[in-house]
């Protein structure tokens, strides 16, 4: 076993990774952060997931959802994210740094399989994000926004959340970037270099919007034209039998303590929610 960030199990739409590495610490113990396997731009703030039966499903924005037709009265604040820009990851097996990488590429429009044959020799590597930006609501706001508001049981996007067996989370927080770096830590060859023009030329035959470039000797940024959400933090809240939104928090606690029972489980902290009890990333079923 690597240390750092060696897989222990890919199951129900979740990458479970090894703790204590310090990107992901400063994620989850800085943001109460939650790393996405695939970023998209379609996770923003206000967004919603339905969590059944282990398993995440991405909904939409909240005020889609509602019997009365309402718009959130601001707009997103946005801060730029120093202690996560630049923040490597711990060094980790090639299989799983490429596969990490391979998400980003993925919610950037291209598969990296196509460049998987480039890297060969590469043993170990890290991964760390560059122009790295917050996109957030205050939960304040957001809890007097949503409280007292109606779901609507006709909208057919609604049904997952009046199941018994299923609890409500909100987005309120979305950190994004644009930048993927891969840092090669360990290779089975001296004087190993990186053949970078031939993957700039299958990027550029791809015709993505994605560029690739050298960094030092040993790393490789990749670069696109739109900023991805690449994780998020999340609040709870519950839906009455008649869909009115609360926070009653007891029955977050009630749904957590019966999800234990099968392995993952959700968590509430004093202001948050993680969707996991361990440390790893989110894939959702579409």
């Amino acid at each position: 076993m690597v240390p750092g960030l060696t897989p222990k199990t890919e199951t129900m739409g979740f990458l479970n990774l090894c703790s204590k590495d310090p990107l992901l610490t400063t994620l989850k113990d800085v943001f109460h952060a939650t790393p996405i396997k695939i970023p998209e731009e379609r996770y923003q703030p206000l967004c919603v997931i339905a969590r059944y039966n282990q398993k995440d499903k991405f909904i939409g924005i909240v005020t889609n959802l509602l019997t009365n037709s309402v718009v959130y009265p601001n707009a997103p604040s946005t801060s730029q994210m120093a202690d996560v820009s630049g923040s490597k990851s711990k060094t980790v097996d090639f299989n799983l740094g490429f596969d990490i990488m391979d998400g980003f590429l993925k919610g950037m429009g291209i598969n990296g399989g196509a460049i998987k044959t480039n890297f060969s020799g590469i043993k170990k590597v890290s991964f760390s994000f560059q122009n790295v930006v917050r996109h957030y609501f205050d939960i304040g706001s957001i809890g007097s926004f949503l409280k007292g508001k109606k779901f609507d049981k006709a909208n057919p996007a609604t049904g997952f959340f009046f199941n018994e067996d299923a609890t409500c989370i909100v987005i309120d927080s979305t950190i994004n970037s644009n930048n993927f770096s891969l840092h090669i830590e360990e290779t089975s060859q001296q004087n190993f270099k990186l053949n970078i023009p031939a993957i700039q030329r299958t990027i550029g035959n791809l015709d993505a919007g994605i560029s690739a470039r050298q960094e030092g000797d040993l790393t490789i940024s990749f670069s696109g034209n739109r900023s991805l959400a690449f994780a998020f933090s999340t609040i709870a809240f519950s839906l009455t039998e008649d869909g009115i939104i609360t926070f009653a928090r007891d029955d977050f606690e009630a749904f957590s303590n019966k999800e234990q029972s099968k392995g993952l489980f959700p968590v509430i902290t004093p202001d948050r929610v993680f969707l996991y009890n361990e440390d790893g990333m989110v894939e959702f079923d579409n």
